[in-house]
């Protein structure tokens, strides 16, 4: 076990920096060498770099060089945050956007709230005219999103991309680099955040049947985060480790 976790992800390593040019995927592989050499099963990367510092088999004062190189840096591409409402889309779209050097957070809602005449949400049963503006501020979102990225800024894009319209939204963008970010708490976390939150975003269904219906209707593309036991800052880190260079 130990040789073959160590073959496989000094391979892992060596193709993200050489081929991928991702140096954060490198960096994780190289974590996962580290723990196996010292025979320490890695559960997930939290803590690692503490954890590292307290092996037997480390580079010298491992941690506090590894602090120093810890400079994520992200391509200019526009980022499309979803997940299922109370995933944490806002909160980490706004932390995201400000590590990028030219960063913008766009939230895809404030097209439905400019609507003060006539406007209709979405339900359970839909009506036509909601289906029409869903699509409608999902169109200006990107149009918008790509004006900004016209002008030389990153932008992360957020909102309720369900089934079929996150695979809409990509195609909007088609000419134009875009990283999907899939927001995944697992239900009972997502029940807890809806119940925490100063608004209600689950009307006339359950949070357990948005979410059965999210996981299986959205095509699994992009990086799916699974934050429940993670801060918004800890999301962020693994969002720029996923795509860092």
């Amino acid at each position: 076990m130990k040789e073959a976790l160590i073959s496989f992800f000094l391979f892992e390593a060596k193709f993200s920096c050489t081929l991928a040019q991702h140096l954060f995927r490198s960096i994780s592989a190289m974590h996962q060498v580290l723990f196996a050499i010292n025979r320490v099963y890695c559960l997930n990367e939290k803590k690692g770099t503490l954890r590292i510092e307290s092996f037997t088999v480390a580079p010298a004062d491992y941690r506090k060089k590894f602090a120093k190189r810890r400079q994520f840096t992200l391509e200019r591409a526009i980022y499309l945050i979803t997940g299922v409402m109370a995933s944490g889309k806002s909160t980490v779209s706004e932390l995201l956007a400000s590590k990028l050097d030219k960063g913008v957070h766009l939230r895809g809602d404030v097209f439905r709230r400019m609507i003060v005449s006539g406007r209709e949400e979405m339900s359970a049963e839909p009506t036509e005219e909601a289906v029409r503006q869903l699509y409608l501020r999902y169109d200006m979102a990107a149009s918008v999103a790509k004006t900004y990225y016209d002008n030389g800024f990153s932008v992360v894009i957020q909102d309720n991309y369900y089934g079929e319209a996150l695979s809409y939204m990509t195609k909007q963008l088609q000419d134009y680099p875009v990283q999907v970010v899939v927001l995944c708490p697992n239900v009972e976390v997502v029940k807890k955040r809806e119940e925490s939150r100063g608004k209600i975003g689950y009307t006339g269904f359950s949070v357990e049947t948005l979410y059965a219906a999210f996981l299986k209707e959205t095509p699994k593309i992009g990086f799916w985060l699974n934050t429940s036991d993670q801060s918004p800052e800890q999301s962020v880190h693994d969002i720029l480790l996923y795509f860092g260079k």
